[in-house]
């Protein structure tokens, strides 16, 4: 488009609230760009399958919950150390108004989770519609 602007990726969305921490005993590190056709975001979990991930999209949040097990060969016996943090964890990232009901592929590879949105979807395609304003 003539006289546009170049995009700031966080005109598309952010990740959490501002002031709101994610829920869970850890957080993945997120990673997020854009193509000429997708806005991608990359979720660090290592150590998490695909079957103890889940990704809901709520009205304007993509939400991704999951869970990553201890992993010990052998049993514990006795901890020396432990860095390695498990349990629940929960990601919230909010859409702009542009991503909202957009197509989302979700990929899991090497422990990263690559969620690619499309982002040159018509209001039609994403399911939004416009509303007629009766006025009396």
């Amino acid at each position: 488009m003539r006289g546009s602007k170049p995009t700031n990726i966080f005109y598309f969305f952010s990740t959490d609230a501002p002031g709101k921490a994610g829920s869970g005993s850890w957080r993945p590190n997120a990673d997020i760009y854009e193509t000429d056709s997708h806005v991608v975001i990359a979720l660090e979990v290592p150590g998490v399958k695909s079957s103890d991930l889940e990704i809901t999209e709520y009205r304007d949040k993509l939400i991704v919950k999951g869970v990553r097990h201890p992993e010990m060969k052998d049993g514990p016996k006795r901890f020396h150390q432990i860095e390695i943090v498990c349990g629940e964890f929960q990601k919230e990232i909010v859409l702009s108004e542009q991503l909202k009901g957009a197509p989302v592929e979700a990929t899991l590879s090497h422990g990263i989770l690559y969620l690619r949105i499309e982002k040159n979807v018509s209001a039609e395609e994403r399911g939004i519609k416009q509303i007629k304003i009766e006025a009396e």
